[in-house]
């Protein structure tokens, strides 16, 4: 049986049943609820990475930030690597990876790879660019 290193969670269902990844941090109810073999995430607000199941490397801070990461996604890079700061940044995101995302609703409905977004609704409808600055 695998062993939980340093993982950490507060408030209801933080972390859900059944995980077994490591180095996680999540504050706040329902953050890194699906979470089953992700490592080295951090959550911190009311669902932020939420169905997040077994990627890692992702920051979310904020309500729902990257809500929908990992969703589907079957390559080894896909979303990964992520970065949300701001009530529902990166929401939508279920394989676009090495992203950064800093306020309310920023990359929002992205998939894309390796951009980064700052601002109120910045790069809010960007579907599949890669490598978009805002």
């Amino acid at each position: 049986m695998k062993r939980r290193i340093k993982t950490q969670r507060w408030g209801v269902a933080a972390l859900g049943e059944g995980n077994n990844g490591d180095n996680n941090t999540a504050i706040g109810h329902y953050s890194l609820f699906t979470n089953t073999a992700g490592s080295s995430n951090i959550a911190v607000g009311s669902s932020a990475l939420y169905s997040n199941t077994t990627r890692g490397n992702l920051v979310a801070v904020g309500d729902s930030a990257l809500y929908n990461n990992g969703f589907g996604a079957t390559g080894t890079t896909e979303a990964t690597r992520n970065t949300a700061i701001g009530s529902k940044s990166l929401y939508s995101n279920t394989k676009g990876f090495r992203n950064t995302a800093i306020g309310f609703q920023t990359l929002y409905n992205t998939i894309g790879e390796g951009n980064t977004a700052s601002g109120y609704f910045s790069l809010l409808s960007n579907a599949t660019a890669h490598i978009a600055r805002n």
